[in-house]
């Protein structure tokens, strides 16, 4: 560089572009995270909303409150058993009511006339099937 050449900066405007444009962006962006939030929302289990809640109010309140720890801790104690049942719920062992039971022992027994052998093997397909 020849010394009697001043360094030049570059224009802070055409960079990053004027402040108008910052904030329209900011904006879509922020735009685009809430509607990306309530799509999960809508999709989400309300039993797994609710603990979400319970589990933030009292992992807060514990941090930030001096008093009032016993209550922000039985909240957090609350979210824990509903996020547990909603677990459960969730991955849990299905559970078959008896109306399923009698409605498919009624659909083999009528018509099974004379055939013996493959209503013991759709029987055993159905065993097998309600325990998965």
């Amino acid at each position: 560089m020849d010394p009697g050449q001043s360094e030049r900066k570059p224009d802070a405007k055409k960079v990053l572009g004027s402040g108008k444009d910052w904030l329209r962006l900011t904006y879509k962006l922020l735009l685009d995270i809430l509607i990306l939030i309530r799509d999960w929302l809508k999709r989400t289990s309300k039993l797994l909303l609710a603990s979400l809640v319970f589990l933030i109010v009292g992992f807060l309140g514990i941090l930030i409150a001096r008093n009032g720890f016993f209550w922000f801790l039985f909240l957090l104690a609350v979210g824990i058993i509903l996020l547990l049942i909603w677990f459960f719920r969730r991955f849990g062992l299905r559970i078959i009511g008896k109306e399923d039971v009698v409605d498919q022992w009624g659909i083999l027994i009528g018509g099974g006339q004379g055939r013996a052998e493959s209503i013991f093997d759709d029987t055993q397909n159905l065993i097998t099937a309600t325990k998965a």
